[in-house]
């Protein structure tokens, strides 16, 4: 949790974490569109995920951080797709810098993520859990911008074949006009003659 507080309104908020070796792991931002659009099944909606939304009226507020990479705050084609977008992986325990800027200015404060003691993983292993993590996430973003490209062509492609066809069939019509003048053409001709 990441908890702010703003004396007086903001017009735009920016919240990024950084990793030990200083890369961007998440960007929030209050221009952010979060829209509440879930899969129409009959789940209560109190059991869906809430979006991590930051706030820009005055007063204390609290950010949700659930601890994942995510796409660098980058859009994304994929970014309008239907209910589920990838998570990231989990960081690992370490210190990360927070970086607020509310309009224009900016606080940095250390955020210290320690391991769950139950757990019995080195930080060895945790480290390989996020590189493999963090390759998964990148492909399946890569595969998610392909497949919206799929999408994209072949709705262009069913244009294309739309104006195609009823170009064929005023062709077959005029092909068909014609061929009528033609063979009308040609019996009076062969009366004359």
């Amino acid at each position: 949790m990441i908890d702010y507080f703003l004396k007086s309104p903001a017009s735009k908020i920016t919240l990024e974490v950084f990793d030990p070796q200083q890369k961007l792991v998440r960007t929030f931002s209050s221009d952010d569109q979060h829209q509440e659009k879930h899969p129409p099944v009959p789940i209560a909606e109190r059991w869906f995920p809430k979006p991590e939304v930051l706030r820009n009226n005055p007063g204390m507020h609290r950010l949700v951080w659930n601890l994942t990479w995510g796409n660098s705050g980058e859009p994304s084609p994929d970014d309008e797709s239907e209910y589920r977008k990838p998570s990231g992986p989990k960081v690992v325990p370490g210190n990360y810098t927070v970086k607020l800027t509310v309009d224009g200015k900016q606080d940095t404060q250390i955020l210290k993520v320690v391991m769950d003691p139950r757990s019995p993983a080195t930080p060895e292993v945790l480290q390989r859990q996020l590189e493999l993590g963090q390759q998964i996430f990148g492909e399946t973003l890569e595969a998610r911008r392909a497949l919206a490209e799929i999408s994209s062509v072949q709705k262009q492609l069913a244009d294309v074949e739309q104006k195609v066809g009823e170009q064929i069939q005023r062709s077959s019509r005029l092909w068909q006009k014609l061929n009528r003048k033609l063979r009308k053409f040609s019996l009076i001709k062969r009366a004359n003659s």
